[in-house]
């Protein structure tokens, strides 16, 4: 009752356990997850606020009125322009209130912001519908034009040869039908002013182009905030003070008459007055709203450098237009951000809530275990300290290469600020949380590189049981240098000479010592086991090291003596297991032999003998390739070595197998050099090495492939290489498919191969001489045989 009732306290310790390391997980996964929820609510929020602060992140401006945002003034700017626009288009495409495309334009008058119809030069005046229709030919025509402007070769810029050049790209002509060309030709510098004619063609016909896609645009939509006639919130009246145009949604015919309704009017309120005198603004401040409309529009060209400007609006914005929905949202913002702003620090607390929670629980599986270290936690501090701060700056680098892209646009930076921000904080935290784990397993400080070379120091100081012996020496010897100098003079040199000599000749045999010390390790290492180091003359620790190393030597030559044996021993056991299973076998064989030749009629009965029949013969096979194997391995066997053409046997060996690999539908590439090809082998073992590399071509390759036999001659060697593609996946390495009873694949049944044919190949190979490869990746088999060329004395 005892054991049961321990065994039962144990279990339900267990349990516990388990269940504790379960909450423990569930509880990291849930801390998590809500802190990933607490950084995107961060997030919407300071994105939230930046968009209801106007573009901004200064929440002061929730204080503005609507009329001092960059929203309304912006919008302003634009209605008024939009609205000057579709007059200037009007009056330039319609006459009567009808499209008019036969109007002609002065291309000179139109680059200069002139219209004056009573002076215009017929040799550069176009119809309208002409200019509009050229536009898609003004690309190729200054293209022309700059070519030749920028040429290094000053002789490209001759009126000829732009004239040349550009003569079939004049498609229209100006009303006088003379071509631009023979125009310019009458001038005193006839290639400057046919590039000037050329150049005010194509950006008159370029603006052009646009204002008349503007204007259809704006008339397929009559019902657009950008007609003069469309209501609105803002009133304007826009005048050219040198050519006295006018644009106005007013009734009015006069700046006076336009500030006169303004002031009698009880919806109305001005916004700004100002008059633009060779480009210089002079704002009128009994008329400007406050310093903000002021300096907008002080900076805002409407109709040129000479121009009056009057602007108003209507407070309340009651017609629905973009400004009313504009202002609508601005007055609804100070609520979301004012909430964005208060959920947001609301969710960071409970972000710090949960960064505290998670620093308790992280490394841990409960209460009392810790969890395994994770790999980085197993790097050295400051080298992972490095790899955050490397991620860091690298991440930084490729945001700011990112900034401004179409990624994060330039109107939109307040995502790469926050994308940024998001980053660096789990980078942040992954940083603190690993110091908090590493601190729990006492490994901050360990695993640092500061305490490695600080715990290296202090063993090699620790080392002075030796080292101290050598410095006390070494001191000694300075101080018996200066002594006798000092005390002896010339006499005293003398002395340090002899004592220096000693101290080279000590130095040089301890030097002398390590050498052999050395060269012992390395001839040992290179298999000569019985090599022996001299210690004759050798003292102190290099003495020490040298009986160590030909200690080591003799035990290595013992162990190898002792698997030598091993091996024999195991070759002899293989042997003679064989010879006395051949006996019996060979009697089976017999007997099955003579029941074969009985005429049973009982079916199962023959299918039996046949069976036996065809077990033995593969068990009298096994065992042939067991003493074959073992005689090889041993070098037991031997050879009759020939100059052979290794050429002719590849290719009587493929002949033999030619009708085998048919039938396994297998195609044979051979590429063979054209002459012999001499070696040294034995021929009936090498063929007997090439019937078994194409007796397993023809059993294992896949069928429907290609078969590679090549053989190349590079360093006086001849190489033959035969590859294929397996039948199955290979599992093993070459190196491992070249040992006994090993083949490529499990699955292969017991009947196809007893795993010894690479074996005894490779044994072969290299008791001739030769070198025998396996390379075996995936479905790709590949042998290789490699044997020294003959010369011409056979040697």
């Amino acid at each position: 009752m005892k054991k049961k009732a321990g065994k039962s306290s144990k279990i339900r310790a267990a349990n516990r356990k388990q269940n504790s390391r379960q909450f423990s997980m569930g509880l990291k996964t849930g801390i998590a997850c809500l802190q990933a929820l607490c950084v995107a609510i961060i997030t919407v929020c300071t994105l939230t606020v930046g968009y209801w602060t106007d573009n901004t992140y200064n929440l002061a401006e929730l204080g503005r009125p609507f009329e001092e945002t960059s929203i309304f003034l912006n919008d302003v700017e634009r209605i008024v322009r939009a609205k000057i626009n579709c007059t200037r288009n009007e009056v330039l495409f319609e006459t009567g209130g009808e499209e008019d495309l036969s109007k002609k334009i002065d291309i000179r008058q139109y680059v200069a912001g002139v219209s004056d119809t009573a002076n215009q030069n017929e040799n550069t005046t176009y119809l309208l519908s002409d200019l509009i229709n050229f536009y898609p030919n003004t690309g190729a025509l200054e293209e022309i034009v700059e070519k030749l402007d920028n040429s290094e070769n000053p002789s490209d810029a001759s009126f000829d040869n732009l004239a040349s050049l550009a003569s079939g790209m004049e498609k229209i002509l100006p009303v006088s039908g003379s071509t631009l060309a023979d125009t310019a030709k009458l001038s005193g510098s006839p290639y400057t002013k046919l590039s000037e004619y050329y150049s005010d063609l194509c950006q008159t016909s370029a603006d052009l182009y646009r204002r008349y896609q503007s204007y259809t645009a704006e008339h397929s939509n009559p019902k657009g905030e950008a007609h003069q006639k469309a209501p609105g919130n803002i009133r304007y009246f826009a005048e050219n003070t040198t050519t006295k145009a006018y644009y106005t949604n007013l009734d009015a015919r006069s700046c006076s008459e336009a500030k006169s309704l303004i002031a009698k009017s009880d919806d109305l309120k001005f916004l700004f007055e100002g008059v633009r005198t060779m480009n210089i603004m002079v704002a009128d401040t009994e008329h400007s709203l406050n310093k903000t409309v002021t300096s907008k529009f002080i900076d805002t060209v409407f109709l040129g450098s000479n121009e009056r400007i009057v602007i108003a609006y209507e407070p309340g914005y009651p017609v629905g237009d973009t400004l009313h929905q504009d202002y609508l949202a601005y007055q609804s913002r100070r609520p979301v951000a004012v909430g964005a702003v208060v959920l947001g620090m609301l969710s960071a607390l409970c972000l710090l809530a949960l960064l505290v929670l998670g620093g308790m629980v992280t490394g841990r599986r409960d209460s009392e275990t810790l969890e395994q270290e994770g790999w980085f936690d197993r790097i050295p501090t400051e080298i992972a300290a490095g790899m955050l701060l490397g991620v860091v700056m690298i991440w930084y680098w490729v945001m700011q290469r990112l900034k401004g892209t179409m990624f994060f646009p330039a109107d939109h930076l307040k995502s790469w600020y926050v994308v940024l921000a998001v980053t660096e904080y789990l980078l942040g935290v992954s940083g603190l949380y690993s110091i908090i784990r590493r601190r729990r397993h006492q490994t901050f400080a360990t695993n640092s590189v500061i305490y490695t070379v600080v715990r290296v120091s202090q063993q090699v100081i620790n080392a002075r049981v030796t080292s101290g012996k050598l410095l006390m020496v070494y001191s000694l010897f300075i101080a018996a240098n200066f002594l006798f100098l000092r005390v002896f003079g010339t006499i005293g040199i003398v002395i340090v000479l002899v004592l220096d000599m000693g101290l080279i000749l000590y130095l040089m045999r301890d030097q002398v010592g390590k050498l052999s010390v050395r060269q012992g390790l390395r001839e040992i290492s290179k298999g000569r086991l019985d090599y022996k180091i001299d210690t004759h003359g050798l003292t102190g620790d290099s003495l020490e090291m040298a009986r160590a190393v030909n200690e080591m030597g003799d035990g290595l030559q013992e162990a190898v003596d002792s698997i030598v044996k091993n091996e024999r021993l195991k070759a002899e056991l293989i042997t003679n297991v064989s010879h006395d299973l051949k006996t019996p076998l060979t009697s089976v064989i017999n007997y099955v032999d003579l029941l074969k030749r009985l005429d049973l009629k009982d079916e199962r009965a023959r299918e039996y003998i046949d069976v036996l029949d065809y077990k033995s013969q593969r068990l009298k096979s096994l065992i042939s390739d067991l003493i074959d194997a073992s005689k090889i391995s041993s070098g037991n066997i031997e050879l009759d070595m020939q100059p052979l053409d290794l050429r002719s046997m590849l290719m009587m060996a493929e002949g033999e197998f030619e009708e085998r690999l048919e039938d396994a539908k297998l195609t044979v590439r051979m590429s063979l050099p054209e002459s012999a090809e001499m070696i040294s082998a034995d021929g009936s073992q090498l063929y007997r090495v090439l019937d078994n590399l194409f007796s397993n071509t023809a059993k294992y390759a896949k069928e429907g492939t290609e078969v590679r036999l090549t053989m190349t001659q590079e360093d006086g060697y001849v190489q033959v290489l035969l590859s294929n593609t397996s039948r199955d996946y290979l599992e093993k390495s070459g190196d491992e498919l070249l040992e006994r009873f090993v083949r490529g694949d499990q699955a292969r049944s017991s009947s196809e191969g007893s795993g010894l044919g690479l074996s005894i190949a490779k044994n072969l190979t290299e008791l001739m001489g030769g070198q025998f490869g396996v390379k075996a990746c995936g479905y790709t088999f590949e042998t290789s045989l490699r044997f020294p060329v003959l010369s011409e004395s056979g040697s």
